[in-house]
C-alpha cells in the first residue's frame, strides 16, 4: 500500500529510485538485503540503510568465522542457524526468538529488518528474510516459502534434497504438511 501509492504517485523519494534502479537488474544480480532494506526505508524513513548493511555484514563475517574453510552447504546453513538461535559469544548471548507479544506481526514496525536485528525479536517475515539474506551472502540455496499466514525457509543442498527451515521455530526442519 505505501509501495504502491509511492509508485502511482510518481514519488520523488530517493528510496523510490534506488528500489526501481535494484529492480532493473538481472534476477541473478538482486540483493535480497538492499531490496528488503530499501522498501523498510519506506515505512520508516529514520532506517539508516548503510549502517543495516554493515550490521548484517559484520553476522555474515562472524558466521564465516564459524565454518571451516570448505564448509559444505548444509554446514553453513547450520552455522546460519547456530548464530541465530543458541547463545554463545557471537551474539553475546542473546538469541533471535520469536515474538509472541506481536505473533503474527500486526505491527507494521516488526516488520522491520532494522527492528528486529536491534530487539532480537521477530516473526514469519523478518525471521526467514534474515536468514535467507545470510543465507545468501553466505552462498547457500534459500529461498522464502509461502503457506496461509506464514512465510518459512526452503534450504536446497548440495546433493538436490530440499528442506524446510522453520525459523520462527528455531530453524528446525520442517515437514511440507
Amino acid at each position: 500500500s505505501i509501495l504502491s501509492n509511492a509508485f502511482a504517485q510518481g514519488s520523488t523519494f530517493p528510496e523510490l529510485k534506488q528500489l526501481k534502479k535494484i529492480l532493473k537488474q538481472d534476477e541473478s544480480q538482486l540483493d535480497l538485503m538492499k531490496i528488503k532494506l530499501t522498501i523498510d526505508k519506506f515505512i520508516d524513513p529514520a532506517i539508516d540503510i548503510e549502517d543495516e548493511i554493515k550490521k548484517i555484514n559484520m553476522m555474515v563475517s562472524e558466521i564465516k568465522n564459524m565454518l571451516p574453510e570448505t564448509a559444505s552447504a548444509m554446514e553453513t546453513m547450520l552455522a546460519i542457524k547456530k548464530y541465530l538461535y543458541t547463545p554463545g559469544k557471537w551474539n553475546h548471548y542473546k538469541t533471535f526468538k520469536y515474538d509472541f507479544d506481536d505473533p503474527l506481526g500486526t505491527k507494521i514496525s516488526n516488520k522491520l529488518l532494522s527492528n528486529y536485528l536491534t530487539n532480537k525479536k521477530g516473526n514469519c517475515i523478518t525471521m526467514p528474510f534474515l536468514f535467507i539474506i545470510l543465507g545468501d551472502k553466505l552462498g547457500i540455496d534459500v529461498v522464502a516459502s509461502v503457506a496461509p499466514l506464514h512465510v518459512l525457509v526452503k534450504f536446497k543442498n548440495t546433493d538436490g534434497k530440499i528442506y524446510n527451515v522453520e525459523t520462527t521455530s528455531g530453524a528446525n526442519f520442517a515437514r511440507n504438511e
